[in-house]
């Protein structure tokens, strides 16, 4: 009778197992208490099977033999799986974060294992394997091992119905604490049925849990159904510093460090492991000075809790700049439970605030030149007028000259000829002023059609007026060049600055030369300027459009001019890149799309 109601258990329990497996194999989501269950679920699989072939082949047969070794095997590797998926289950810290510890409570098993498997050179596990085969209870054939197994079996599981009730004390709702009490009274069904058979409770001729465990399965199905146990887990504090965009590093009153979020991790360039147990002058020296962080360090070590925080800015001597808060947290008594440090890098703040100044301060210049452009044209006006009256009167003064014989007058021979020059040179400040005043005035509207090789010629003739007239800047313009949509001014900006930077890497070099050519391959238009100066050295390359990098000395260059026109570019829709080789000069190509509908035109 008893060996029947046994069957029956192990009959209803195994294909609401097989069900539930099937459940989770088809809504798997690969998580850590998915994965802990799942394995839970296959190993008690083999395990009720191997009672069930035990009971039915008789004490003697070979299947009972191995049906034995099956059941204590698999014994061995269900306690460890079942801690780690009740902790990530109750969202515990120490073994959702702790995979030493997870990869040690699933190596044990094995060694278990192993040495059950050698029981036969040892027998340290059976001390009458015959009374076992026989269906004893474990104090008629259980050897030391054997309570080994339980011990080890019985703590982890102990310790898996801790973390149930710990999840149960930690609910903040009714659904959260519901679902942990269906959890809890779940595991710990079939916990108890086993330990009342090995223990000799009740006189159990049979374990129960089997029975037990069918139990567990149905209360499982429902907690799926009603509160989603295997779904995503309530959110704690620790997903929240893992997500924090900040770096956040916590310490103890002491100084000492006890735990760092991802951020912190990058921020810093170094692994949480390195950071725990270290001071908390050692992780500020990451980021500053060893003076200035003991000097910090100092600070916060003198924090008083609830008592204001420590604000400050830290530059690194790689350039970059970090703002510090710092505080002391009180616990629930007087003494202070430790200290945070938040840590967030400024450094491209702070370069965007030192872009807009130089900026603004570039606009300014642009007011105060227009200013200067148009004051400097009215008397200009008057210049031009009277040279043109001069030169009239110049070329009377030659008509009168033709009668007088010989060169008595060689210098009034040449007036028409420096009056000529005047004019030219009138002139040519006239189309300076004019390329000013345009060049100042306000941007124009964007995306209007726009003549590539006009903008060439533009910052060509605003590029001469540059101090060094030793370069030759040359143009090579492809006349059937196709349009692009864009802001003329602002690519002028592009090319000025890449032919001011161009006469500055040439000057000093002999037969300097700078090359703006234009060309089009029908889809994107593409204006290249050469020269034939020293080139860029590597490892500048990376860097050069980089905002405020600069090879040049502090009173010459901002370092903003390149990285502007890359903006420019690429706020057409367009890639300024640059190619260069020590010695062989450089070349900066800017590509551009043409204007829809100028292909077929062309």
């Amino acid at each position: 009778m008893h060996d029947h109601n046994f069957v029956i258990q192990c009959a209803i329990a195994l294909p609401i197992i097989v069900g539930l497996i099937a459940y989770a194999l088809t809504h798997w989501d690969r998580t850590p208490l998915h994965g802990m269950v799942l394995l839970l679920l296959v190993t008690l699989v083999p395990w009720l099977g191997a009672l069930l072939v035990k009971h039915q082949a008789g004490g003697s047969s070979t299947w009972a033999a191995v049906a034995l070794d099956v059941e204590h095997v698999t014994i061995t590797f269900m306690a460890a799986p079942f801690l780690i998926a009740m902790g990530h289950f109750a969202r515990l810290r120490f073994l959702e974060l702790g995979r030493p510890l997870a990869g040690m409570l699933c190596v044990v098993p094995f060694v278990l294992a192993g040495l059950y498997l050698t029981d036969g050179q040892h027998g340290l596990f059976f001390s009458d394997r015959a009374a076992a085969l026989r269906g004893g209870t474990p104090d008629q054939w259980a050897g030391p091992l054997y309570w080994a197994v339980q011990i080890w079996s019985m703590g982890l599981s102990s310790a898996g119905l801790l973390c149930l009730f710990a999840a149960v004390a930690r609910g903040r709702t009714r659904a959260e604490r519901r679902r942990a009490l269906l959890v809890l009274g779940a595991v710990a069904a079939p916990i108890v049925a086993h330990v009342a058979y090995v223990s000799g409770w009740f006189g159990l001729e049979h374990s129960l849990a089997p029975a037990a465990l069918g139990a567990t399965a149905v209360l499982f199905v429902y907690g799926v159904e009603q509160y989603g146990v295997l779904d995503a887990q309530p959110i704690v504090r620790s997903d929240v510093l893992e997500h924090m965009n900040d770096a956040l590093v916590l310490a103890n009153p002491m100084g000492v460090v006890l735990d760092a979020n991802a951020a912190a991790e990058a921020l810093l360039r170094a692994d949480r492991k390195q950071l725990r147990g270290g001071p908390v002058a050692q992780v500020l020296g990451r980021i500053a000075s060893a003076d200035e962080a003991a000097r910090l360090a100092e600070e916060i070590a003198c924090l008083a809790p609830g008592e204001g925080h420590l604000h400050v800015e830290i530059e690194s001597g790689d350039g970059r700049v970090f703002e510090l808060t710092s505080a002391s947290v009180r616990a629930y008594g007087t003494e202070p439970a430790g200290v945070f440090l938040c840590l967030r890098d400024r450094s491209e703040h702070r370069r965007n605030e030192q872009l807009l100044r130089t900026r603004q301060k570039l606009e300014s210049v642009g007011i105060l030149a227009a200013g200067v452009a148009h004051e400097v044209n009215n008397p200009l006006a008057f210049v031009r007028a009277n040279l043109g009256h001069l030169q009239s009167l110049s070329q009377q003064v030659g008509k009168a000259l033709a009668d007088v014989p010989g060169d008595a007058f060689p210098e009034l021979a040449e007036m028409p000829e420096i009056v000529a020059e005047c004019l030219d040179g009138v002139e040519r400040i006239g189309r300076i002023v004019e390329s000013m005043l345009r060049f100042s005035r306000a941007r124009e509207e964007e995306g209007r059609p726009v003549d590539v090789n006009d903008v060439v010629r533009e910052a060509i003739s605003l590029a001469d007026l540059h101090r060094d007239r030793r370069v030759e800047l040359e143009s090579r313009l492809d006349p059937a060049l196709p349009r692009t949509r864009g802001s003329s001014d602002r690519l002028v900006q592009v090319l000025l600055n890449l032919f001011l930077n161009g006469k500055q890497a040439l000057a000093g070099t002999a037969s300097a030369r700078l090359l703006a050519e234009t060309s089009s391959d029908g889809e994107s238009i593409w204006v290249r300027v050469r020269d034939n100066g020293p080139g860029i050295p590597e490892a500048d390359l990376q860097r050069i459009f980089d905002p405020f990098f600069t090879t040049r000395g502090p009173d010459e260059g901002t370092g903003l001019g390149l990285s502007i026109a890359f903006d420019i570019v690429r706020d057409h829709g367009g890639l300024l890149e640059v190619e260069s080789k020590v010695g062989e000069g450089s070349c900066f190509t800017i590509r551009l799309p043409v204007l829809d509908g100028e292909t077929e035109a062309a």
